[in-house]
C-alpha cells in the first residue's frame, strides 16, 4: 500500500493545508447506510441556506480566485450551492451524474482555463479524473468513509509547476455519535480536536 500521505511525504504529491470550519448544523441523528451517512437524511440536514452561505463565505475569505472543487451530497445540494456561489458573483459551474458527457467535458475544460473558479459536483469527480488545476477542496459533504474522503482530497494533490500545496476545507457539523473524516483523521490524529 502506498497511500496519499506517503505520496505527500515523498514529494510526489502536493502538501496539504487544512481548515476545519465548524457549523451549527446537527447531523447527529442522520443514520448510516452501507458504512456512510444515509444520503437522503444527510442532504436534508446539510442543504440549508445558512450552511451553504458559510461555505461560500469561507471560500471568499480564505481562497477567493483559486480553483476549487466542491463536493456535495446530492443533486439538489449541488444546485443550491451552485446558486449561492453564483449570487456571490463567483464564477461557478456544476456537474452531476445527470450532466451529459459533452457538457461535462466543456465544464472541465473551462475550469482548467480558469474561466470557472468553483466547480460544484455530486461525487462525480472522486476518482478516475485528473484535474491538476484543482487548488482547493470544499468538503461540503460530510462523510464517515475514509476511502471516499481520501479520494476527494486526492483530486487536489496533483502537483503543477505553479502548485505545490493544496487547501482542504472541511465543513464540520455537530455530531455526537458519528465519526467524521477530515484532514485531522487523514493524517492520523484524533478527530475530536477543536
Amino acid at each position: 500500500n502506498y497511500g496519499l500521505i506517503d505520496g505527500i511525504k515523498d514529494g510526489w504529491l502536493a502538501q496539504i493545508k487544512g481548515f476545519r470550519i465548524k457549523t451549527d448544523t446537527d447531523i447527529s441523528q442522520v443514520s448510516k447506510t452501507a458504512g456512510d451517512f444515509n444520503l437522503g437524511e444527510l442532504a436534508e440536514a446539510v442543504n440549508t441556506d445558512k450552511r451553504n452561505k458559510i461555505i461560500v463565505q469561507t471560500y471568499s475569505d480564505l481562497c477567493l480566485g483559486e480553483q476549487a472543487l466542491a463536493f456535495t451530497v446530492n443533486i439538489e445540494h449541488t444546485i443550491a450551492l451552485y446558486e449561492m456561489f453564483k449570487q456571490a458573483g463567483i464564477k461557478v459551474a456544476y456537474a452531476t451524474g445527470e450532466t451529459p458527457k459533452e457538457e461535462r467535458k466543456e465544464i472541465v475544460d473551462n475550469f482548467r482555463k480558469k474561466e470557472i473558479q468553483v466547480l460544484v459536483n455530486c461525487l462525480l469527480f472522486t476518482e478516475g479524473v485528473d484535474i491538476p488545476e484543482i487548488e482547493v477542496i470544499l468538503m461540503a459533504r460530510p462523510t464517515s468513509s475514509g476511502i471516499l474522503y481520501n479520494q476527494a482530497v486526492g483530486r487536489s494533490t496533483r502537483k503543477t509547476p505553479t502548485k505545490q500545496e493544496a487547501t482542504i476545507i472541511d465543513f464540520v457539523d455537530n455530531t455526537k455519535r458519528q465519526s467524521l473524516k477530515t484532514v485531522i483523521s487523514l493524517i492520523g490524529r484524533n478527530n475530536d480536536m477543536g
